[in-house]
C-alpha cells in the first residue's frame, strides 16, 4: 500500500475518535451517586479506546479520552478526545448497538459509520466501516473504561419512581394501613363504575404515614388509569414514544385528626403545571362500609366537579 494512503488512514482515524466536550458540556459529576443507569448502559467516565485498520498489514491505535451520556438509556452518547471534534452516538432503546456517522478527515470526500455493541457496562465493541477518497475503509474497535473523570457527563439523577411502598414511623401504625385502604378503595370505585376494574392492582400505588394512608392512580390524556411504574416495562427496553404519559394524578387519602375522627380527601392534579383542579373530602366513621361509602363520595364529587377519568386500565 502507497506510504501516502497510509498515513491518511492514520489520520482519519485519529479524526474519528479525537472528539472534546465545550465547557457547557463540562458538567460536574456530583449526581453521578443518584442517576440510575439501565444495565445496558455504559458507565460514563475516562475511557480507552483500541482501534484495528484491516489492511494487508494491520495499523492499530490507541486513544485515551472521555465517554459521556445524555440520558440513563444511553440512547445519545458523546466520546471525547480533547481536541475540538466528536463523536456523536445514538441507538432508540436499551439492547441496540450504538451507532454514530462522521466525515472523514483527512480526506477530499468519505464517511464512516459507527457499531458499538455494549459488551458490559465498562466494554464497548464493533466497527467502523466507511470511505475515504472512494478507498475503502474497515476497523474493529474495543473500548474500555479505566474509570470516573470529573468531565464525564452522567444523566441527571432520576428521582424515585412512586411505587407500592410503606413509610416506617417511629410513632406507630397509620390508623388506617395501606391492605385496607386497598380494599376499600377497589370496592368504592367498582362501585363507583359500576363493574370490577380489571387488574386493579396494577394501577393503584400508595404510601403511608403516621397519619394516615394514600391510594393514588395516574391518568393518561384520554382520562384512563395508566399502570404504575413498577407494572410497566423499563422505558430504556421499549421504543421511543411506545409508553402513554400521565397527565393526571388521582389522590385518595384517609386520616385522622386528634379530636376530629376520620377525614378522606380526594383530589385530581394537572401532572403537567402541577395545580390541583379538583378537591374534595369528608368526615366518615370507622367501620370499613364508612371508609368505603367516604371514598365514592369525595371520588365522585371530583367528577362532577369536572375531573376528567374513567375508572378502567388503559392497556
Amino acid at each position: 500500500m502507497p506510504a501516502r494512503l497510509i498515513t491518511r488512514l492514520g489520520v482519519v482515524f485519529a479524526g474519528l475518535f479525537i472528539v472534546v466536550a465545550s465547557a457547557a458540556d463540562r458538567v460536574d459529576d456530583g449526581a453521578r451517586s443518584s442517576a440510575v443507569l439501565h444495565e445496558d448502559a455504559p458507565k460514563p467516565g475516562e475511557w480507552r479506546s483500541k482501534a484495528t485498520l484491516q489492511m494487508r498489514m494491520p495499523i492499530t491505535q490507541t486513544h485515551v479520552g472521555i465517554l459521556s451520556l445524555h440520558d440513563r438509556c444511553a440512547r445519545e452518547a458523546m466520546f471525547d478526545l480533547g481536541d475540538g471534534r466528536r463523536l456523536f452516538l445514538t441507538r432508540s432503546k436499551a439492547g441496540e448497538p450504538l451507532t454514530g456517522s462522521r466525515q472523514v478527515r483527512g480526506c477530499a470526500s468519505g464517511q464512516t459509520t459507527w457499531t458499538l455493541d455494549v459488551v458490559a457496562p465498562d466494554r464497548l465493541e464493533g466497527q467502523y466501516a466507511g470511505n475515504c477518497d472512494g478507498r475503502q475503509i474497515n476497523a474493529s474497535v474495543v473500548m474500555q473504561r479505566l474509570g470516573d473523570h470529573a468531565q464525564a457527563r452522567w444523566p441527571a439523577a432520576t428521582p424515585e419512581a412512586p411505587g407500592k411502598r410503606e413509610i416506617h414511623q417511629p410513632d406507630g401504625p397509620a390508623p388506617v394501613s395501606t391492605a385496607e385502604l386497598y380494599r376499600q378503595g377497589q370496592a368504592a370505585l367498582e362501585h363507583l363504575k359500576g363493574g370490577p376494574i380489571a387488574n386493579f392492582g396494577d394501577y393503584a400505588w400508595y404510601d403511608h404515614s403516621r397519619y394516615g394512608a394514600g391510594l393514588m392512580f395516574w391518568v393518561t390524556a384520554d382520562g384512563r388509569l395508566r399502570r404504575d411504574n413498577e407494572a410497566l416495562p423499563d422505558g430504556c427496553e421499549v421504543d421511543p414514544g411506545t409508553l402513554e404519559p400521565a397527565r393526571g394524578l388521582l389522590v385518595v387519602r384517609v386520616e385522622n385528626y386528634d379530636g376530629r375522627g376520620r377525614q378522606v380527601l380526594a383530589r385530581f392534579t394537572d401532572v403537567e403545571t402541577g395545580v390541583i383542579q379538583q378537591a374534595a373530602d369528608t368526615d366518615v366513621g370507622d367501620s370499613p362500609a364508612a371508609l368505603a361509602d367516604g371514598i365514592e363520595e369525595v371520588v365522585g364529587r371530583l367528577r362532577e366537579q369536572g375531573a376528567s377519568f374513567v375508572l378502567e386500565g388503559a392497556p
